[in-house]
């Protein structure tokens, strides 16, 4: 087996984590022997100038290009060797479509309803903080964070008591200069709000854990909703913010029903120590990552395979499986030269068929 660079590697990224989501694929590709180019997001021109510094010496290796959507979608229509596009899935579509025109391979690492399943024994405590990890970061702006969580109907009340008092305890009642980040933009903190007043329209109630203040920018503590129908679009979409619905439920068949009714998440997150639980839900629910007992933890892993399934994406990438995805993985058959086997199987055919139906055909 010989693996060959590919060729010329396309990598879109988001605006989340932009350093991250630029180097991380294209170290790989390099790694591979590829070139890459990197169309990095409009929304992040401070650390695009910083990117094409620390890359300035590698200009023969790495190319730094920047542009509003239009870019983005001429960028998308060039005949790589492999694209990868890591964003939402109504791009990701679009992205898709354009490589199918060049038989472009792409990775499209996407989002999704990643949702996180407390069973009935696990110390809530633990369970609040490894949410709360997964739901701080960046305010929930990541394509892993929690989106929603099913918990035991009788210990509901206990979930949101004790997360509305540990939130504050790590990021309102401490010292930390980490604090809470802003929403990206007036159309994403616009967009969150309309999820607010839509489920409050339809009978939500919110749980706060400190409310929006005037002078404060963009700044939203986390949001928990409950009392939730189906039809509410905070359940219809990927919130990709600080706004956490809380859904309950009696058996633990309920919520595998749940999720298998919807598309496929990025990732699943399971609070439990039954390995009873954990395996029905890993063996009966599909999923691009999970994460037990934690949260976005899995990506950090760069020698595991990282990807989405179905809705959140295709392919996978990080250590040796992104060398792979980067590369050619080429046959190459070597046959003596001085065994004339060639010559007997044209002068026997009749022979060699008989035997390779004799013993293939079985």
């Amino acid at each position: 087996m010989h693996y060959q660079p590919l060729g010329v590697v396309g990598v879109i990224t988001p605006w989340n984590f932009p350093f991250y989501l630029a180097l991380g694929p294209a170290a790989q590709a390099l790694a591979a022997g590829n070139r890459v180019m990197i169309k990095m997001s409009e929304f992040t021109p401070n650390a695009n100038a910083a990117l094409r510094e620390v890359v300035k010496d590698l200009s023969d290796h790495i190319q730094i290009i920047e542009g509003e959507a239009d870019v983005g979608a001429a960028f998308s229509k060039l005949p790589f060797d492999h694209l990868i596009f890591t964003g939402s899935s109504t791009v990701g579509k679009m992205v898709a479509h354009s490589a199918a025109d060049n038989l472009t391979p792409i990775t499209l690492e996407l989002g999704g309803k990643s949702p996180t399943i407390i069973d009935k024994n696990i110390d809530i405590r633990i369970a609040v903080d490894a949410l709360i990890v997964g739901k701080s970061v960046n305010s929930g702006q990541i394509c892993v964070a929690p989106d929603y969580v099913f918990v035991p109907k009788e210990r509901e009340q206990d979930f949101i008591k004790t997360f509305i008092q540990r939130y504050r305890e790590y990021h309102l009642d401490n010292e930390s200069t980490n604090t809470q980040t802003h929403i990206v933009s007036d159309r994403q903190y616009t967009r969150l709000m309309s999820f607010l007043t839509d489920a409050k329209k339809q009978g939500a109630k919110v749980h706060t854990v400190k409310d929006i203040e005037e002078g404060q920018g963009r700044r939203v503590y986390p949001h928990l909703l409950t009392n939730l129908s189906p039809e509410m679009n905070v359940l219809q979409e990927e919130i990709f913010g600080s706004i956490l619905p809380i859904l309950t439920y009696n058996e633990l068949e309920e919520v595998i029903t749940y999720i298998n009714e919807r598309p496929r998440p990025l990732a699943l997150y399971i609070m439990s120590n039954d390995n009873q639980v954990i395996d029905s839900l890993v063996s009966r629910t599909h999923s691009g990552g999970v994460a037990i007992n934690d949260t976005a933890m899995h990506v950090a892993a760069d020698d595991a395979p990282f990807g989405g399934v179905g809705n959140s994406g295709m392919g996978h990438y990080h250590g040796h499986e992104g060398f792979l995805t980067f590369s050619k993985a080429k046959t190459v058959l070597r046959s003596s030269a001085w065994l004339p086997k060639n010559r007997f199987i044209l002068k026997n055919r009749d022979f060699v068929f008989r035997t390779l139906r004799k013993y293939l055909l079985k």
